[in-house]
């Protein structure tokens, strides 16, 4: 007689219901044995192999003795940009240090809160997680960044980059600190005029100017990234000409994160007035691009943006595709950048004793007759670098990540997480886990990076994105942090002098902080 050998285990640990499915293959086996006069040679060791997986089989987000994820109530769709430390609060409430669920509208999420989660969240499948249609922000976020390479994973992301990432590499960013520093200066001169946008009423105490930080600091990253993104095409008229844009660009980023009829597809195929701004915007867009891509290639102009559009023309990328990355480099980075920059400042402001050493440092590399401002910004080993870390971890940019999906099965936190699930960062609690930072971790100590290995806190400090996704814009913007400092400490003592509470109308956590300048004069 023929033996049928099966081996069951595989087979069970793919289907649902695999407690009545273990009981049902026995059965199968047995009829086999009797209808078909065959040998059914299944071993009993593999028969109690498969009953034990059963056995411990786990539900999706249950620990080993089935305890589940706790869920917080309600939808953090909008409260988890406008209310991010409420919503991290409730959660700690609930949870504890241990991960936790909350819904995103329809959608579930993960949220992760310590460094050894972030860990397992990358063990194995970094590389391979996903992103979730629109990053679960519904049809608004799609039509306006959508097609984004932020948003992008696995091979349409890698050959996305591949056309960006040259035009935006360190050495290229490096090499526009002259640059930078030129245009930081002018910055600095035309904010401490009266007729500047971002004056206050609050009197200074020292001779020098009051501004809201957040204001001050605004469009000054604008104008840096779009030096670099349109290189020699880049003059006052186009510069002019997406200032203009940006008015309606903030328009459709405030329906985009905070309109509660913009997550619908049909609501915005409606004539409502976001739908009108959605298409002057896409149509201007396009038409800008199109005019400074064809007078550079005209022109013989070097304009980096014409060159990624290569990539278009290639095949690589969609027309729509790039102008959504630029758009996501240029007009979304107002708000990433900006913030950045303006809780530098604030954090500098607020800490005069590590403010004074800082500029002692600056002073005491221009006595170096070698002295060169991109070999200093270059350095990982100074206070400068040191500062710019801080101030990132202390004031993350968002409260909460955008999310990704896991690619395999996996635990965090002592949960069983399935492959698929979508997962979100606590930024802030993650940025300040005590058990990295130490009892001081909410205390702004630029110091405590002394000595520090980057192992030591790898999954303990999100600054621009995790794993190999990070942000196209990372290496910019810390060239752009330290040399907009540099400039300010030059030229100006810092200190605090109104405080206002955190804005609940942009997706970043912006400040709406006052800082007092205070000319240094000249020996």
């Amino acid at each position: 007689m023929d033996s049928i050998a099966l081996d069951i285990t595989p087979m069970l640990a793919r289907m649902p219901f695999k407690g009545v499915l273990a009981a049902f293959t026995v059965l199968l086996l047995v009829l086999t044995t009797i209808f078909t006069n065959k040998k059914a040679s299944v071993t009993f060791d593999t028969l109690a192999c498969s009953v034990l997986t059963e056995a411990q089989a786990r539900k999706p987000f249950t620990d080993a003795e089935g305890r589940k994820v706790k869920m917080l109530k309600g939808n953090t769709r909008f409260s988890r940009f406008s209310h991010g430390p409420q919503v991290s609060e409730a959660g700690r409430d609930i949870a504890g240090d241990n991960p936790f669920l909350v819904w995103n509208g329809p959608h579930q999420e993960l949220v992760i809160t310590q460094p050894d989660h972030l860990k397992e969240f990358c063990r194995k499948d970094a590389k391979d997680h996903t992103k979730p249609t629109n990053m679960n922000l519904g049809d608004g976020f799609g039509q306006l960044l959508g097609g984004a390479v932020g948003v992008q994973a696995g091979k349409k992301w890698t050959v996305m980059r591949s056309h960006f990432d040259p035009e935006y590499s360190r050495n290229a960013s490096m090499n526009m600190v002259p640059l930078y520093n030129g245009e930081a200066m002018r910055w600095l001169a035309d904010l401490a005029k009266p007729t500047s946008s971002s004056f206050s009423s609050t009197p200074p105490t020292a001779g020098g100017f009051v501004r809201n930080i957040a204001e001050a600091c605004r469009l000054l990253p604008f104008r840096l990234i779009g030096l670099v993104t349109y290189g020699e095409a880049f003059d006052h008229k186009l510069y002019q000409q997406l200032v203009d844009l940006n008015e309606i660009h903030d328009k459709l980023m405030l329906d985009a994160f905070f309109g509660k009829w913009n997550v619908s597809k049909l609501y915005n195929m409606l004539p409502t007035t976001s739908r009108r701004h959605m298409q002057e915007f896409q149509r201007t867009w396009e038409s800008l691009n199109d005019g400074v891509i064809r007078r550079s290639n005209a022109e013989g102009l070097r304009c980096p943006a014409a060159v990624i559009y290569r990539g278009v023309e290639a095949g690589d990328m969609s027309k729509r595709e790039f102008l959504q990355t630029v758009d996501e480099l240029l007009f979304t980075n107002i708000d990433v950048t900006s913030t950045a920059v303006a809780s530098l400042l604030l954090n500098i402001a607020e800490n005069p004793r590590f403010q004074d050493s800082l500029r002692q440092e600056i002073a005491q590399m221009k006595t170096d007759p070698s002295y060169d401002v991109q070999q200093y910004i270059a350095k990982r080993d100074v206070l400068l670098h040191y500062a710019v870390l801080e101030s990132l971890r202390m004031r993350p940019v968002l409260w909460f990540s955008l999310p990704e999906r896991t690619a395999i099965d996996k635990e965090i936190g002592g949960y069983y997480v399935p492959s698929g699930s979508t997962v979100v960062i606590d930024w802030k609690r993650l940025n300040t886990a005590p058990v990295v930072w130490g009892d001081d971790s909410e205390v702004f100590r630029p110091e405590r990076f002394i000595g520090m290995s980057t192992t030591s806190y790898r999954h303990a400090f999100l600054r621009f994105g995790f794993s190999r996704e990070r942000c196209l814009g990372k290496n910019i913007s810390e060239i752009i942090l330290k040399t907009i400092l540099i400039a300010t400490l030059e030229g100006y003592t810092l200190k605090p002098s109104k405080h206002n509470a955190v804005r609940k109308d942009r997706f970043t956590v912006t400040l709406d902080d006052e800082v007092e300048f205070t000319p240094i004069k000249s020996a």
